[in-house]
Protein backbone atom coordinates (compact mmCIF):
# COMPACT_ATOMS: atom_id res chain seq x y z
CA UNK A 1 0.00 0.00 0.00
CA UNK A 2 1.18 3.62 -0.76
CA UNK A 3 0.26 5.90 2.49
CA UNK A 4 1.00 4.31 5.85
CA UNK A 5 -0.83 6.28 7.68
CA UNK A 6 -4.71 5.38 5.23
CA UNK A 7 -6.06 2.16 7.07
CA UNK A 8 -8.61 2.61 4.57
CA UNK A 9 -6.25 2.12 1.84
CA UNK A 10 -4.55 -0.41 4.48
CA UNK A 11 -7.35 -2.73 4.51
CA UNK A 12 -6.60 -6.81 4.72
CA UNK A 13 -9.78 -8.96 3.81
CA UNK A 14 -8.74 -12.32 5.59
CA UNK A 15 -9.99 -15.98 6.08
CA UNK A 16 -8.38 -18.96 7.51
CA UNK A 17 -9.72 -23.00 6.67
CA UNK A 18 -7.10 -22.92 9.88
CA UNK A 19 -8.01 -20.02 12.29
CA UNK A 20 -5.67 -21.57 15.55
CA UNK A 21 -2.84 -21.96 13.61
CA UNK A 22 -2.67 -18.54 11.08
CA UNK A 23 -1.35 -16.60 13.84
CA UNK A 24 2.27 -17.40 12.40
CA UNK A 25 1.04 -16.65 8.76
CA UNK A 26 -0.41 -13.48 9.73
CA UNK A 27 2.58 -12.27 11.60
CA UNK A 28 5.04 -12.90 7.98
CA UNK A 29 6.19 -9.46 7.16
CA UNK A 30 5.53 -10.61 3.68
CA UNK A 31 1.58 -10.59 4.53
CA UNK A 32 0.63 -7.50 6.75
CA UNK A 33 3.12 -4.46 6.94
CA UNK A 34 2.38 -3.79 10.66
CA UNK A 35 4.11 -0.65 10.48
CA UNK A 36 1.30 1.23 8.81
CA UNK A 37 -2.59 2.03 9.97
CA UNK A 38 -4.17 -0.54 8.82
CA UNK A 39 -7.96 -2.29 8.80
CA UNK A 40 -8.61 -5.86 9.11
CA UNK A 41 -11.89 -7.62 8.21
CA UNK A 42 -12.79 -10.87 8.83
CA UNK A 43 -16.64 -13.20 9.50
CA UNK A 44 -14.42 -15.69 11.61
CA UNK A 45 -14.81 -15.06 15.64
CA UNK A 46 -11.97 -17.40 16.08
CA UNK A 47 -9.42 -15.04 14.67
CA UNK A 48 -10.01 -12.77 17.32
CA UNK A 49 -7.70 -13.93 19.40
CA UNK A 50 -4.54 -14.34 16.62
CA UNK A 51 -5.03 -10.89 15.51
CA UNK A 52 -4.94 -9.31 19.46
CA UNK A 53 -1.92 -11.82 20.24
CA UNK A 54 0.06 -10.19 16.97
CA UNK A 55 -1.17 -6.39 18.16
CA UNK A 56 0.45 -7.50 21.27
CA UNK A 57 3.72 -8.87 19.72
CA UNK A 58 4.24 -6.03 17.48
CA UNK A 59 3.32 -2.99 20.52
CA UNK A 60 -0.06 -2.31 17.86
CA UNK A 61 -3.41 -0.90 19.47
CA UNK A 62 -6.47 -2.90 18.08
CA UNK A 63 -9.93 -1.49 18.22
CA UNK A 64 -12.37 -4.15 17.79
CA UNK A 65 -15.99 -2.91 15.40
CA UNK A 66 -18.86 -5.72 14.87
CA UNK A 67 -21.28 -4.97 12.19
CA UNK A 68 -24.38 -6.78 10.92
CA UNK A 69 -25.93 -6.59 7.78
CA UNK A 70 -29.34 -6.46 7.90
CA UNK A 71 -32.47 -6.97 5.07
CA UNK A 72 -35.81 -7.00 4.23
CA UNK A 73 -37.05 -10.70 3.47
CA UNK A 74 -38.70 -9.27 0.79
CA UNK A 75 -35.29 -8.43 -0.77
CA UNK A 76 -33.72 -11.89 0.61
CA UNK A 77 -36.85 -13.18 -1.29
CA UNK A 78 -35.27 -11.71 -4.61
CA UNK A 79 -31.76 -12.12 -4.12
CA UNK A 80 -30.83 -14.88 -2.33
CA UNK A 81 -33.84 -17.27 -1.70
CA UNK A 82 -31.82 -19.91 -0.46
CA UNK A 83 -31.06 -17.72 2.86
CA UNK A 84 -34.49 -17.58 3.87
CA UNK A 85 -35.63 -20.16 6.43
CA UNK A 86 -39.49 -19.60 7.71
CA UNK A 87 -37.80 -20.52 11.41
CA UNK A 88 -35.74 -17.62 11.49
CA UNK A 89 -38.10 -15.15 11.04
CA UNK A 90 -39.50 -13.66 13.83
CA UNK A 91 -43.76 -14.35 13.55
CA UNK A 92 -44.02 -10.67 15.62
CA UNK A 93 -41.83 -8.69 13.65
CA UNK A 94 -39.40 -7.30 15.94
CA UNK A 95 -35.80 -8.20 15.81
CA UNK A 96 -34.75 -11.39 13.26
CA UNK A 97 -32.99 -14.01 14.50
CA UNK A 98 -29.36 -14.46 13.36
CA UNK A 99 -28.83 -16.11 9.54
Amino acid sequence: MTDDLDHYTNTYQIYSSDPKNCQNFLGSPEVINWKQHLQIQCTQPALKEAIQNLAALKSSKVEETECFLYMPAETIKKMIPSLLDVKKLSPKGGKPKAM
